[in-house]
């Protein structure tokens, strides 16, 4: 083989094993060649043989355009299905209710200092410090449209974030639905649901409440 063949060769195997070291690389940027047009019929002869490597097809990535919710309000179980109740008796400013156990979800002492807001409603007592943050709400002010006392006890509705005002907690007691005088028009009041006729206790019906403050 002379010089000149030699030569020839080399740089002709040299640029085929760059070709297939760039063909194989993980991670390459393709370099852009000039290329250069020919009519359909005449075919293009490469000066080294390429296997053709077929990349896989991969879908096109779908795109869901979520819209903004509104935030859902909590639905506390009404009570009129039921037979019978378990009932958690509460004072607010001298007057006894019965607050079902189903719309209970816990009962703390009245110790930490509220926050205030600004241009709050009367019924809003204040912000209470806890994780997360729950407003507190004054039953007597909804019921009978006055200020009541300082409260001692705070309860929290379950499923929300509002918390009622108290002065005192009594014992619990399971009653039927015959014990009840159902109120049909709650227009006026729509927090009560009737009255216990042996007690005359006032039976709270907190599942409007979230409709009734907004």
């Amino acid at each position: 083989m002379s010089a000149q063949e030699k030569f020839w060769f080399e740089s002709q195997h040299s640029e085929l094993v760059a070709y297939l070291e760039d063909l194989l690389a993980p991670a390459v940027v393709p370099v852009v060649m000039p290329v250069r047009l020919v009519p359909p019929e005449t075919p293009v002869i490469l000066p080294f043989p390429v296997k053709e490597t077929l990349a896989p097809s991969m879908p096109a990535p779908s795109i869901e355009v979520l819209s903004p919710a509104e935030p859902e309000r909590p639905v506390l179980p009404v009570l009129n299905g039921f037979k019978e109740l378990s009932c958690l008796y509460i004072v607010c400013d001298g007057i006894r209710y019965a607050l079902p156990l189903i719309h209970l979800g816990r009962i703390f002492r009245a110790t930490q200092h509220l926050t205030p807001l600004i241009g709050q409603p009367a019924w809003q007592l204040g912000l209470l410090p806890t994780t997360p943050v729950q407003q507190v709400i004054s039953l007597h002010y909804l019921l009978t449209g006055q200020v009541g006392r300082a409260p001692d006890y705070y309860v929290s509705v379950a499923l929300s974030r509002r918390v009622l005002a108290c002065e005192a907690i009594l014992h619990s007691e399971r009653i039927s639905a015959e014990a009840v005088h159902w109120r049909q028009d709650r227009d006026r009041l729509p927090l009560i649901a009737g009255v216990i006729t042996e007690n005359l206790v006032p039976l709270l019906d907190l599942s409007g409440l979230e409709e009734r403050l907004k």
